[in-house]
């Protein structure tokens, strides 16, 4: 079990360090309202990862795709709000804005980011078709089903953490007000590349 779980570890730290919506979105939305604004969207998409490795561990794979066309909606809804969000982000112009920003849409990013989370096809192939070549799902007890569960917290958050903090440090050389616009019109750019990256999938 420890080297399929450290093989796990090692093809998902891969998978999820690698630029894509979900970091890329975490990067956007500390770049506008400071690290701690990305939280509530890792919440939801670690959570979201919890849920399909629980899904694939108990053999509901296959249940889960046929609601493939309720997995469509979640990522058309969730992709809509990130364009709504970082058209919000594009036209705000001052520092206190992108603070009010990051405050009163924190619950809804830990939503959208379970949405998304829960729809991504990339995901749904990397829990259904990846991890039992690693691990064997089949015969997991319920201890080593906590340790995948852990190891991918951990993960997730330090990746998370990452994004978050080296796009917080580059927010932190935004002194002035047109920096500061600037900085959150590259926030909401990639926030809405970020939906239309996943829309198109």
């Amino acid at each position: 079990m420890l080297s399929g779980l450290l093989i796990f570890a090692l093809v998902f730290t891969v998978s999820a360090f690698t630029p894509g919506p979900d970091t890329m979105t975490i990067f956007s939305r500390a770049l506008s309202g400071g690290r701690l604004a990305a939280v509530p969207y890792t919440f939801g998409i670690v959570l979201a990862k919890l849920t399909l490795l629980t899904l694939v561990v108990l053999g509901l794979a296959a249940i889960a795709k046929m609601f493939g066309a309720f997995f469509v909606i979640l990522k058309f809804a969730g992709a809509a709000y990130l364009i709504w969000a970082g058209i919000k982000m594009w036209r705000s112009s001052g520092v206190s804005e992108a603070r009010d920003l990051a405050v009163t849409v924190s619950w809804k990013d830990a939503v959208t980011g379970y949405a998304l989370g829960i729809s991504n096809p990339n995901a749904i192939v990397f829990y259904v078709a990846v991890l039992p070549t690693v691990v064997d799902v089949h015969s997991l007890n319920f201890a080593m089903y906590l340790g995948l569960c852990a190891t991918l917290t951990v993960l997730m958050v330090l990746i998370a953490t990452v994004y978050a903090l080296s796009a917080d440090r580059l927010r932190g050389f935004m002194k002035s007000a047109k920096a500061r616009r600037l900085t959150n019109q590259v926030a909401g750019g990639a926030m809405i590349g970020s939906a239309v990256l996943i829309a198109t999938r």
